[in-house]
């Protein structure tokens, strides 16, 4: 007789790997369906990226132009090359979750393999869009508090 622990074990196990095929299925569907090539969820990343990478060229298109900057304006200088950096390692990361166009190998394919890659970075990319959001309301703060000096 089987030690009952072990076919807990074995349960969740066989659980778990239910549970992610379905997720990827899931994701592989949305995904051909998608006139981005990308999953939703990272086509709407990818929009708040243009967003934040706009706010933070504007930022610097602007003080670029001044020789003296004030404490406040040197916060939110800095902060916005924070973003540009954390906007560009993203990007990055963006591009390799979008199904490419000059492989070949089979649409289907190529679709699943965005798939589990897309559910596999999944927290990576989920770290980097919360750390993008906090400088993000970081630069915000920065930019209100100057604008009621």
């Amino acid at each position: 007789m089987a030690d009952p622990f072990a076919i807990i074990g074995l349960a969740a196990s066989i659980l778990t790997f239910v549970d992610f095929g379905a997720k990827v299925i899931s994701l592989t569907k949305s995904i051909h369906d998608s006139p981005a090539n990308m999953a939703p969820d990272t086509q709407e990343l990818s929009y708040m990226l243009e967003d934040i990478r706009s706010l933070s060229n504007a930022i610097q298109k602007s003080t670029s132009l001044r020789t003296r900057l004030s404490e406040d304006e040197t916060k939110i200088l800095r902060v916005a090359s924070q973003c540009d950096k954390l906007a560009e390692e993203l990007g990055n990361l963006l591009e390799t979750l979008k199904i490419r166009d000059d492989t070949a190998l089979p649409r289907a394919i190529e679709i699943t393999r965005v798939a589990l890659r897309t559910a596999r970075k999944k927290k990576h990319v989920d770290s980097l869009q919360e750390r993008l959001k906090d400088l993000e309301r970081s630069l915000r703060g920065y930019l209100t508090g100057t604008l009621h000096r």
